[in-house]
């Protein structure tokens, strides 16, 4: 799909400029209009208004998402012309909050979609550009892509049952982690001439929010966009303070530990629709030797952003010391293998591991960070020794302290682990958590 919503829409449009209309039609339920360009459009409004209906219906009326807002006539305008629109579609609002007394920076848009966007998928474009009318009617205000395309995108599935999502996107997401929940395809086409539709893919960041703390059915991300709202100029509170609010200060961490089952068998039945391309972009495979590892990302991260490791041979039983060296940002650290994960918000964590481990470490940003600062990378290197396991460990000539009353011992999977296999099904992973920063400033 090709959203042109928040890219300036590549031409300069000028105040109380629309789109050409030849005629239109009107819902009979909804305030929603369809105009055409060409009279042979003129049949496709009705695919256009069921759809719109549709989108009204779960998104605004089912889901929580703020309504429409308002534009002179009270009518929410959809266009099917082929100026601007450069073979996809967009929505357009004109940014100058409409209610200066409503609490939130709102504003009405209209959408534009271009002729050539078959009927096969003219409903799913509706869903998504009627989404982002959604968004200018809530947070105007808000800058970061990954919220705005992650959200619509998911909208498409929310409001047509059985839609498809696109895994070449959520591909694109997972393929550059450490590119963070801020950045963008734009940026990283003009920084590293990397092609990407990275904040289509954030749909996945999206959906586990959702699921992780909300009902699955965008009620929860209706709930993040009303966090980020605010009635002033300023974006405070911003997405990463409206994160915060709804899934908590671990959120970030709890997230890129997840995300690390993407794509894989391992992976939560809901993440079947991010498709099997979502496996994570590890920086490289590393065997583990007696001598202490020293591991630098390829790309440093950017804030909320994160690099991964796999670490192959790692002793049965044995505790690998994980450490991040890093000067002017806090980072996290993340171990997961197909059994169990953990987390720590500070730069150390002890894991108890198989074979095969995943280790990671999440930019947390600088000493008062906000999600309005200035992207900024953090050089690190993630510090990986082994510990042997004692072969007299377990030894003890009677049931000793913490075993089980019938004498059988418990196994643990050390300090603050979970099963990840109960993890998968509730998808609420345990963390042991430091006294480092959070991922937010005030």
């Amino acid at each position: 799909m090709i959203c042109r919503t928040l890219a300036a829409l590549m031409v300069p449009l000028l105040d109380g400029w629309r789109p050409p209309s030849a005629g239109f039609v009107d819902s009979g339920s909804h305030p929603i209009r369809c105009h055409w360009e060409l009279e042979r459009d003129a049949p496709r409004c009705e695919i256009v208004l069921r759809a719109a209906e549709r989108s009204w219906d779960v998104q605004v009326d089912a889901l929580g998402f703020e309504a429409p807002m308002p534009d002179d006539d009270g009518i929410l305008d959809i266009y099917l012309s082929d100026d601007q629109t450069g073979g996809g579609a967009y929505a357009y609002g004109p940014s100058v909050d409409e209610d200066p007394d409503d609490g939130k920076r709102g504003c009405h848009a209209y959408i534009g979609i271009d002729p050539s966007v078959g009927d096969d998928v003219l409903a799913a474009y509706v869903a998504h550009e009627f989404s982002h009318v959604l968004q200018y009617a809530t947070d105007f205000t808000e800058p970061t892509l990954p919220l705005w395309e992650g959200t619509a995108h998911a909208a498409e599935a929310w409001t047509l049952p059985g839609h498809e999502l696109d895994a070449g996107n959520v591909a694109d997401f997972q393929r550059t982690p450490w590119m963070g929940l801020l950045g963008d395809g734009y940026f990283l086409l003009d920084a590293y001439d990397l092609w990407s539709y990275y904040e289509y893919g954030a749909v996945a960041w999206i959906l586990y929010l959702d699921h992780e703390h909300g009902s699955g059915d965008g009620s929860a991300v209706a709930a993040l966009w009303r966090a980020a709202s605010q009635p002033g100029p300023r974006n405070e509170p911003d997405v990463l303070d409206a994160f915060e609010e709804v899934a908590g200060d671990d959120a970030l961490m709890a997230f890129s530990a997840a995300r690390v089952a993407f794509g894989t068998d391992a992976a939560p039945a809901w993440t079947e629709a991010l498709g099997a391309m979502a496996q994570l972009g590890l920086e490289a495979e590393v065997v583990v030797g007696e001598e202490p590892l020293a591991l630098t990302p390829t790309v440093a991260p950017y804030q909320t952003g994160a690099s991964y490791w796999r670490l192959l041979g790692v002793p049965e039983g044995a505790t690998l010391h994980l450490e991040v060296e890093a000067s002017g940002a806090s980072f996290g650290v993340l171990a997961a293998d197909d059994a169990a994960v953990d987390w720590a918000i500070d730069d150390t964590l002890e894991w108890v591991g198989t074979s095969e481990v995943v280790v990671g470490a999440v930019n947390l940003g600088e000493p008062g960070f906000d999600g309005d600062d200035a992207w900024r990378q953090t050089a690190f290197t993630l510090h990986v020794w082994v510990e042997e396991p004692d072969p007299t460990d377990g030894e003890t000539d009677g049931p000793g302290i913490g075993a089980a009353d019938d004498g059988c011992a418990c196994s643990t999977r050390g300090s603050g682990h979970a099963a990840w296999l109960l993890a998968l099904v509730l998808l609420r992973i345990r963390r042991r958590r430091g006294a480092a920063a959070t991922v937010r400033g005030r």
